[in-house]
């Protein structure tokens, strides 16, 4: 193959890659609306029908939710904060994070433990080395 004939295949490729990319977008939810645990979030489909909802909490367990839908609009409140796919069937997935809707105290908790058992330990560590010389 010639020097030409690979630039022209490298071009067409990224044309293809480009309209496949362009295609699979789906905007359920405007790109830029800030989702919050516990707030209410318009959901717009094109038609009436399924929509299903997979939540991913964190962890490697995944929960689903499929709604039948009576209008193309459907309010939506997320339970937990996390990431979210949003689809209908056949059709393209939006993935979108939910944020926590007030400060998460557990995280500060087991994060003042942490720092109070390392830090901790090291100090007296350090304490008992030195002390005895």
């Amino acid at each position: 193959m010639t020097f030409k004939v690979r630039i022209y295949l490298f071009l067409l490729s990224l044309i293809c890659m480009a309209c496949i990319c362009s295609s699979a977008k789906a905007q359920y939810i405007p790109q830029n609306e800030k989702l919050v645990s516990g707030q209410t979030v318009m959901i717009s489909v094109p038609q009436a029908g399924e929509l299903l909802i997979v939540s991913h909490p964190g962890s490697a367990v995944s929960r689903e939710k499929e709604i039948t839908l009576h209008s193309s609009n459907y309010e939506w409140i997320p339970a937990r904060a996390g990431i979210y796919e949003i689809s209908t069937p056949g059709g393209p997935v939006q993935v979108v994070s939910v944020q926590f809707g007030y400060f998460p105290t557990k995280g500060l908790i087991v994060l003042i433990i942490a720092f109070i058992v390392l830090f901790g330990g090291a100090a007296f560590a350090s304490y008992n080395v030195f002390s005895k010389q």
